[in-house]
This record gives C-alpha cells, structure tokens and sequence, in this order.
C-alpha cells in the first residue's frame, strides 16, 4: 500500500507532475501466492485484494510507519475467501467493496465470467451470476449498489439489491474494442476503457451509449461518443519503429499499436481524467500513464 502526501503541485495536460514523489510506502501485504489483479478498501485500515490464485483475502492495514522507520509486513490476512470451490484453478480480476447495502459486501470477477457476491461480516460467497459466452472479463467497478463486468465484447449489469443480472450490453466499435477498466460517474454514467486507447460512456438510465451524429455517406449515423485520448498525445512514449517491428516479427496486426486503457479515473470535479495502460500484448513496448483534461 503507498501513502499519499499532499503537494501544492498538479499535472497541467499530459506534462510530467510530481505525482510519484508524494507517494511513500505505507505497508506491505504478504499471501497472495501469483500475481494480484486488484484491491479496494472496505474502510480506512480493512482492504480486500484478489489474484491469479483464486482466493480474496482480507486484511487489516497495520498503523502507518514513523518517518524513517521500515516499512511493516502483515503476512497474515483476516480472512481467506475462494469464490469457487475450483480454488486456484478460477483467477479473480477484480474486486470492489459496495458500499450502499445493507451489510458489508464485496463484488468479485472471474476470467470465467462469473460475478461473485462476498459477504464480508461471515467471510463466506453467498452467491453467483454467470454471465454465458463472455469471453475475457477482465474488470469490475460499482456505483455502490450495482455492479459491472467488462469483457472482450460486452459489459454485464448485476443489480446487488435484487440479485439478478438485468443488463449485458455490447460494446461500441463493433465489438472489437474489449472493455479493460471500468468506472461510474455519479450513479448512473458507466465509463469504459477500451483495448484500442479509448473511452466510452454508458447512461445505464437509458441503456444507451452516449451519441453524436456524424455525416456519412449521403446523410448523417449515429454513433457512439469515444474520445480517443492515445493517438495524438504527448503522453504515450512508446517507440513506434521499434513496435512496429516487434509486431510485424510475431505477425500481428499494427492496429495492435495502439495501447489498452488498464485504468482511468476522474477528479471529483470530473474535469481531468487520469488514464495508464499498454499494449495488450505484455512484450510489446508501450506503456503509458497521463492525465487529460
């Protein structure tokens, strides 16, 4: 876990900020036995992580260190939780904490395409949601009572206060994109992040994607509003020649340039975005991290 200090400086654009100088290390957190897909907090000092290992684990942050003191270690977790019977065989993506039920719970995904509703008070999985024919979910976000899964094609829709998926929605694009973050706007606006370095936004009131005309052909289309935030901007410093070659030696598409959007979150005045990601292939070059506005 990294502590944040305050610091009077802020990111103008893409240009470089101090960001990284007022983080520090606050603990670490030692169990998981492969690779941690994500982590939330369920309050100040109990955070909820997930891995490759199949299992949520629960902890409790210890007090944050003296100034010039060692980092502490929690190697033991309050609670261990396993999805699925299946244990390490599922990997959990993603975890997130839904802070407007009545009990404490966490939302889970797995690379299956199964959202799975943890209770936290009993440390146990009270329930599931398959989501058939997803392929590739890979993410999750909640606006407190609603939870979202993101997969290569569609997004899943799974509503904690009456148990039930009500929506999957196909993604913009033709369904090419792949959703690889995902976030709310308030309540109702599902922000997306997309495998081809763009953003996307769903009103989950109308279940619509948010749309502008644009003029093709002899008249006008609809089409869904993406902002592309990779292709022109300063702040993706990967090396195109080298790329390219890299591609066209394991022949693949160039189009696969363009890096994924891993994670992206707003201000609270939802005027500046902050966005990192990389190629979806992990040896390819690329990786990125920038704030917009």
């Amino acid at each position: 876990l990294l502590r944040f200090q305050s610091d009077d400086s802020r990111a103008a654009g893409c240009e470089t900020s101090s960001l990284a100088s007022s983080l520090e290390p606050y603990c670490a957190l030692r169990g998981h036995t492969d690779v941690v897909y994500g982590a939330d907090f369920i309050t100040r000092d109990i955070v909820a992580t997930c891995a490759r290992d199949g299992c949520v684990k629960i902890w409790r942050a210890p007090p944050p260190p003296l100034s010039g003191a060692a980092v502490p270690t929690s190697r033991g977790a309050l609670e261990t939780v396993y999805p699925f019977t299946s244990g390490p065989a599922t990997r959990v993506r993603g975890v997130k904490y839904l802070d407007d039920l009545s009990c404490p719970t966490l939302a889970t995904i797995t690379t299956h395409g199964h959202i799975s509703r943890i209770d936290v008070e009993t440390a146990s999985c009270v329930d599931h949601y398959p989501m058939r024919g997803y392929i590739e979910t890979s993410c999750i976000a909640t606006n407190g009572s609603i939870a979202a899964a993101g997969s290569r094609t569609h997004i899943g829709l799974c509503d904690f206060r009456t148990s039930h998926l009500f929506d999957s929605v196909a993604l913009p694009r033709r369904n090419t994109d792949s959703a690889r973050s995902l976030s709310f706007i308030d309540r109702d606006m599902l922000v997306v992040g997309g495998g081809h370095g763009t953003i996307a936004v769903f009103d989950i009131r109308t279940r619509r994607w948010l749309m502008t005309s644009v003029p093709m052909g002899n008249g006008l289309t609809r089409c869904a509003v993406e902002f592309e935030l990779v292709h022109d901007a300063p702040c993706v410093p990967f090396d195109e020649e080298r790329l390219t070659a890299a591609l066209w030696a394991d022949g693949d598409a160039r189009s696969l340039m363009v890096p994924a959007i891993f994670c992206h979150a707003f201000d609270e005045t939802f005027a500046r975005l902050f966005v990192g990601g990389g190629p979806l292939h992990t040896s390819l070059f690329g990786s990125f991290a920038g704030v917009w506005s």
